[in-house]
């Protein structure tokens, strides 16, 4: 079956005048879920959803995981070769690629973080197959421990490109979905790509559609006086000899070549330009990068006015909204399943320029809080509504009130006194040369 049906009569009327009514579309959705085989075939050779997945893995793979305070330990070490096959930025690549596919399965093989022979592989999901009667209870409620259990020890089978297959237990696979995984079967989430299927098809249809036009763009009608009403269909009765000539003369490679008549030679296709496919196409790979949530400045080389601020701005947004989530997403389930505390880790994107560029604007709204909360304490507000006026209820300040000043530990306050008592000797300086 393909990808879509074909369309048929919803209801037939006939009116008054005798006339048949064929009703077509009726608002109801004919939509066809994308097989695993289909989806893939998508993601590996339509341009435009292929240069938004390559671009989010890349972004995504910059990222470091590290320990909060800085240190390493055996769950950093194993994660710069997680597989036999992978370093850890081939490792994130591969699984924001299966969780924009839909789903990634990570398949571990121990539960003890600096095991010998610790390994965690990402599957091919569309190899990942769940039988029919494994499906029919995998959206079902469990509240005991021992009918999870029991849920666990379940296979899902997995088909190798030899054809021979693996029976994997539910309880070797971490499950990450792209959308909610409360959609039927908690081991299996929705994917995107099934919503784009009609843009994707459209944009297929369009890339074979220019290249027929740019077949016929290298072909030309040839005649005395162009008259496609009569001198088109005159060609059948032109003789092998006679068509042979006028193709050997127009193809030949005199500089001139004489006639008794004028010939009048015509495209097929006279103007490409106004087929505006490649319009089409741009427009199609915003809407596939809008749904991954990519900003338009991001595609920069199909959009105008899109600056290199504005891109930087955009990557750091994308990362903050888009892509922090889905690390988390990975943190949680792989400390987890070690038996570590997620909130020991982060996976940050800090030592590329554009993150470091927002690090320097946070640090400057830190220095013009620090000052402000300094300035309002100076004025008699009170510490907790000064803190609370200036979003930082957190902060662990130890104010000296009969000195007026305001001892803290970090690094801005420090910087603010050195650019303080710089200012007052430079004063100072000034006027003894005076």
């Amino acid at each position: 079956m393909g990808l879509f049906n074909w369309f048929k009569p919803k209801e037939v009327i006939r009116n008054s005048e005798g006339s048949w009514w064929f009703d077509v579309l009726n608002g109801k959705s004919n939509y066809e879920k994308l097989t695993e085989e289909q989806r893939m075939r998508y993601m590996l050779t339509n341009p435009a959803l292929a240069k938004v997945i390559s671009m989010n893995c890349d972004i995504f793979s910059l990222g470091k995981i590290k320990r909060v305070d800085g240190e390493s330990d055996a769950f950093t070490e194993f994660l710069k070769r997680p597989n036999k096959f992978q370093t850890l930025r081939q490792f994130l690549w591969s699984y924001r690629f299966y969780t924009m596919y839909g789903n990634a399965f990570l398949k571990h093989n121990s539960s003890i973080v600096n095991s010998p022979n610790n390994q965690i592989y990402i599957l091919d999901s569309s190899k990942v197959e769940f039988d029919n009667g494994l499906g029919d209870v995998l959206d079902k409620m469990i509240y005991s421990s021992a009918s999870f259990k029991d849920l666990q020890r379940q296979t899902i089978t997995y088909t190798y490109n030899d054809g021979s297959q693996k029976d994997i237990p539910l309880g070797e696979l971490l499950v990450f979905s792209d959308l909610s995984n409360n959609t039927g079967n908690w081991y299996k989430g929705a994917s995107r790509i099934d919503a784009l299927y009609k843009v994707l098809s459209n944009n297929e249809k369009l890339l074979n559609a220019k290249g027929i036009n740019l077949d016929f763009v290298g072909k030309f009608l040839v005649s005395g006086t162009f008259d496609p009403a009569k001198d088109l269909g005159s060609f059948a009765g032109m003789q092998n000899i006679e068509k042979e000539d006028i193709q050997r003369k127009i193809m030949g490679s005199d500089a001139v070549t004489p006639i008794k008549a004028s010939v009048d030679i015509r495209r097929f296709v006279d103007d490409l330009a106004k087929l505006r496919l490649d319009e089409s196409y741009v427009n199609d790979l915003l809407v596939i990068g809008d749904m991954f949530s990519i900003p338009k400045e991001l595609i920069g080389a199909l959009i105008e006015g899109s600056t290199y601020e504005n891109q930087e701005k955009a990557l750091s947004r994308h990362i903050s909204y888009s892509e922090m989530p889905k690390a988390q997403d990975l943190l949680e389930g792989i400390t987890n399943h070690f038996g570590l505390n997620p909130d020991d880790y982060e996976m940050t994107w800090d030592e590329l320029p554009f993150m470091q560029e927002d690090e320097n604007v946070r640090s400057e709204v830190n220095e013009r809080n620090i000052r402000t909360l300094r300035e309002m304490l100076s004025l008699g507000v009170n510490m907790d509504d000064a803190k609370e006026f200036l979003g930082l209820p957190e902060l662990n300040i130890d104010y000296n009130e009969e000195e007026e000043t305001i001892t803290d530990d970090s690094r801005a306050e420090e910087e603010i006194r050195s650019e303080d008592e710089g200012g007052d000797s430079q004063e100072e300086s000034e006027g003894g040369s005076n």
